[in-house]
């Protein structure tokens, strides 16, 4: 279950190392940091994953502890829409639960979301929360082609979760109309690593190499702009 694996693990790698996350408006801080309206979620989602964790199955098995005693699996849940899946009844079906997100996309974020601006020395695993004007004037929401909206570190494509990443790889195609990706995965597979933080609100940017026949792209993705979240 090799790509389960590398599913999650690059979403927590994205994450970076926990750290206290600054709050919104409209976003309380409850205990542990999570705003109040997804608290007893993410409290469930981090027992279900130290129970994973403890029945030795994958990729729960490969985290740090801090990563579930400070409950980040939960973003990193959240942000790669596989939240429902360690509620399946055992390890088989919570990976074959986390293949078939990768392979469909799954479904809408439905975790945390901050303000932009981040606190001084704050992580940025929790996307900015943006109002529904601002997420349909998201950088590359309308692109065709590839070369429709070039990106780089300061500018990049801007969706909100990982799934929306090989959405958007999947969907845009090169100048003479041909997909460069037979699927999600082969997308997935493109991605070359995350550049550090970037963009307007300052989150972890992903790149991926796009390979058209006019060029390869060098394509930067922002995957922590999402529609706000009230309390």
């Amino acid at each position: 279950m090799a790509r389960v694996s590398v599913l999650l693990l690059l979403a927590l790698a994205a994450c970076g190392a926990p750290a206290p996350t600054p709050h919104g408006p409209g976003h309380p801080a409850a205990p542990g940091g999570a705003p109040i309206a997804t608290a007893p979620l993410r409290a469930h989602l981090c027992e279900r994953a130290k129970a994973l964790q403890t029945g030795h199955c994958s990729p729960f098995d490969q985290m740090g502890p801090s990563l579930i005693s400070e409950c980040t699996v939960a973003d990193s849940l959240f942000i790669s829409s596989t939240q429902a899946c360690v509620d399946e009844a055992s390890c088989d079906a919570v990976q074959a639960c986390m293949v078939e997100v990768a392979r469909t996309g799954g479904g809408p974020y439905i975790g945390p979301t901050t303000a932009c601006t981040l606190a001084a020395g704050a992580d940025n695993i929790v996307p900015a929360g943006v109002s529904p004007r601002e997420a349909l004037a998201s950088y590359g929401r309308n692109d065709r082609a590839f070369a429709d909206s070039p990106s780089t570190k300061v500018r990049p494509i801007e969706v909100c979760g990982m799934q929306a990443e090989t959405g958007y790889l999947t969907r845009v195609t090169c100048a003479d109309g041909s997909h460069p990706f037979a699927d999600r995965a082969a997308a997935d597979g493109s991605r070359t690593g995350n550049v550090g933080a970037g963009g307007r609100c300052g989150r972890t940017i992903d790149q991926y190499d796009v390979p058209c026949p006019e060029r390869t792209y060098s394509v930067f993705i922002d995957a922590y702009r999402c529609p706000a979240r009230a309390s």
